[in-house]
């Protein structure tokens, strides 16, 4: 239990750390993180309706298409909330 949140906690330190995956040039730069955490939580909750929530047994051969499928739903609904509330995608740097 405390290594898992140790884990957590230094994911989280490094996602903070990272630049903002977008941008709105109307809105402070500190605005962005308390956008998208509402739009990734709302995003999940909506994917979350296209899983099925039963366990899957180990022999389902639709449990990790669902899962990949609900991940994609989700990353989808974040990116066009985030789009919705005026921002825009920056791009990677190679």
């Amino acid at each position: 239990m405390r290594t898992a949140l140790i884990g957590v906690l230094t994911v989280l330190v490094a996602g903070c750390a990272a630049k903002p995956p977008w941008t709105n040039s109307t809105l402070p730069k500190s605005q962005w993180a308390k956008d998208w955490s509402q739009c990734k939580r709302a995003a999940e909750f909506r994917a979350s309706g296209f899983r099925d929530w039963d366990e899957p047994t180990p022999l389902d051969p639709f449990a990790g298409y669902e899962r990949q499928r609900a991940a994609e739903q989700a990353k989808t609904e974040e990116s066009l909330c985030m789009i919705g509330r005026g921002y825009v995608p920056v791009e990677k740097q190679r």
